[in-house]
């Protein structure tokens, strides 16, 4: 995936980002009149600082300094607001609407002025990504005021019921070969792949936290027929659960559960044998690895292909927002919904909750 995602997830990327950032910005805006100990200083914590918490605590350290502070404040929010939203699965999911959509919550109750300074500091980190990440996020926010409204409104994409189908027989269908031999089916790839994009749609789960899983954070109920997935959340080290039918209905996942196992434990005879950090991990590679986020995203991809399925929005987190869209639809239960997703914001989770065009004429009737 390029050369923006440096870490294993995407919280402990946009840390490591706004650390090159910060030193970067540090550097350029030293003067003469700061203190050279003191600069050395925050330079060299500043590479050893693990969150936002410690990183601020050396920006206040050169508030006398140099006038560091307002690019950590400001950039600081968004990032935040990236990591508790879980908005973002990799660093290219950065786009146009996600910046105004911040922009317009942390900016509607300050000054025109106020706001402009928001948008050039963002722009400012943004463009350091784009120069070192060696990637363009193709951000135009020159009017971004006058799209306000539109993006305020804008609900997330998702897949339809008969989409929903249609990707579940292209799944099934989808050949996946051996790595070293293109002719040859690869029926652990197909089982590991199968069950990991399942655990997304009929979860809800995001990609970091699948390839993060242990083998023993899922657990069989039986007597409420439930698959139990318990999840780390990255951003507070809380656990949730997240149920998913066992052997019943629609969206079982008993049969695609049983091969995977299967085909798991004869893989790890063959080829991880030695590994113990391999035998921990639920989800492991066909080369023996962790999870790839950009592996999945190319076998998604090629799937939604297949399926003639065409989406503005064509990750992983397609299959987030279609499960958080179902969800809603047969529950109505927002705050359930946000529980399930590990939204820390309600507002977040509202994106889900949006009305199709026959409950809009609907409700106008009422009123007529």
């Amino acid at each position: 995936m390029g050369f923006l995602n440096i870490r294993d997830n995407i919280a402990d990327t946009l840390i490591e980002w706004f650390k090159r950032y910060l030193n970067y910005k540090i550097i350029t805006l030293n003067n003469q009149k700061a203190d050279k100990n003191i600069i050395d200083k925050a330079l060299r914590d500043l590479e050893y600082a693990k969150n936002l918490d410690e990183i601020e605590t050396i920006m206040k350290s050169l508030k006398n300094q140099i006038a560091i502070y307002p690019y950590f404040r400001i950039n600081s929010y968004f990032i935040k607001w990236l990591i508790n939203t879980g908005a973002i699965e990799k660093m290219e999911d950065i786009n146009a609407d996600l910046v105004l959509q911040w922009l317009t919550q942390a900016t509607s109750s300050l000054k025109p002025e106020t706001k402009l300074n928001y948008k050039n500091i963002l722009i400012n980190f943004i463009k350091f990504l784009e120069e070192r990440g060696r990637y363009n996020f193709n951000i135009n926010l020159s009017s971004w005021q006058r799209n306000l409204r539109n993006i305020a409104t804008k609900t997330a994409d998702f897949l339809t019921e008969e989409e929903i189908d249609k990707f579940l027989e292209a799944l099934k269908k989808h050949k996946f070969y051996a790595f070293l031999n293109k002719k040859k089916e690869d029926t652990y790839a197909k089982a590991l792949y199968t069950l990991a994009i399942k655990f997304a749609l009929f979860g809800g789960l995001r990609i970091s936290e699948i390839a993060n899983l242990n083998v023993d954070d899922i657990y069989v109920n039986n007597e409420l027929d439930i698959l139990e997935i318990k999840i780390k959340e990255a951003k507070n080290y809380k656990y949730r659960i997240v149920t998913i039918p066992y052997s019943v209905g629609k969206f079982a996942i008993k049969e695609d559960l049983d091969r995977f196992l299967e085909e798991r434990e004869y893989h790890l005879k063959n080829n991880c044998f030695e590994c113990k950090e391999c035998r921990k991990m639920l989800f492991i590679s066909p080369k023996c690895k962790k999870l790839s986020s950009s592996t999945m995203e190319r076998v998604l991809q090629k799937i939604l292909k297949e399926a003639g399925i065409f989406k503005e929005k064509k990750g992983m987190h397609l299959l987030r927002h279609t499960h958080a869209s179902y969800f809603y639809k047969k529950t109505q239960d927002v705050l359930l919904l946000k529980e399930r997703l590990g939204h820390d914001n309600i507002r977040t989770t509202m994106r889900y909750t949006h009305l199709d065009i026959q409950k809009i004429k609907k409700s106008a009737d009422a009123m007529r």
